[in-house]
């Protein structure tokens, strides 16, 4: 719910959009129900038991943020799961997103409304460059950052400090 305030900001990119595709606008735990005009709107609470297959059934990803300093300061949740589902994804280059998302590889950067609208009309366009960004973005998921790659390090961390502090 927290972050509705700022998918309200490109509604009109969708409204725009509308008008050339066929879509529906999944929105999960936003916490009230959105109409956009000309829009399919699928408004769903959130769900733990429901989250994953709620993510799994996207085809693509969105995460606008406000360019601000709290928003600079996110670590990049969201774009981090839609990555773990395989989906491509448009997102504002704001905190921890600019880390991981590769802009044009596995996901879009989109900065104002022009932005974001010619990214979202690429990908649906096209079900290839989804289906190839969504293999790229769970690829490079699975690559980054995890419990599986990360305990090594962290083992190796650990036992270097210990034999330190003896």
């Amino acid at each position: 719910h927290s972050a509705a305030p700022q998918l309200e900001e490109i509604f009109p990119v969708f409204e725009k959009l509308a008008r050339e595709h066929d879509f529906t606008l999944r929105i999960v735990g936003a916490g009230k129900d959105y109409e956009i005009p000309g829009v399919h709107v699928d408004n769903r609470s959130w769900n733990l038991e429901r989250e994953v297959h709620d993510f799994r059934s996207l085809d693509i990803g969105v995460c606008p943020l406000f360019e601000d300093e709290w928003s600079s300061g996110k670590p990049g949740f969201k774009p981090h799961i839609y990555m773990a589902c395989g989906l491509p994804q448009v997102s504002t280059p704001l905190g921890g997103v600019c880390g991981f998302l590769k802009h044009k590889e596995n996901g879009f950067f989109a900065h104002g409304h022009a932005e974001w609208a010619e990214h979202l009309q690429d990908m649906l366009r096209s079900p290839e460059l989804r289906q190839s960004m969504g293999t790229q973005a769970r690829e490079d998921f699975l690559r980054g950052p995890n419990l599986e790659n990360q305990t090594p390090r962290l083992f190796e961390d650990l036992r270097r400090s210990v034999s330190v502090a003896a």
